[in-house]
């Protein structure tokens, strides 16, 4: 949250804004599809063991992205149409 934080003072115009609004965006749609992959890869080929790892590791980098999406990237958004 600090870099994202450090990020947010360095924007010192609204195109720089919504671009970071739009680049959190689109790392939480690819975030999800990472998700969805990651999860449905898991064909056999592991360990039960290792197969679980990997699925709660993949559903904690889900949380945090979404969780840095609807913390921040929604109130960037909110900022760049209400100064639109």
């Amino acid at each position: 949250m600090e870099l994202t934080a450090s990020a947010l003072r360095r924007l010192d115009d609204l195109d720089h804004l919504e671009e970071y609004w739009s680049q959190t965006q689109r790392l939480t749609k690819q975030a999800n599809r990472g998700h969805r992959e990651w999860s449905t890869s898991t064909d056999g080929a592991l360990q039960p063991g290792v197969a679980l790892q990997h699925a709660e590791l993949a559903s904690e980098i889900l949380a945090a992205m979404h969780a840095l999406r609807d913390d921040v990237a929604t109130v960037c958004g909110s900022i760049v149409v209400r100064e639109s």
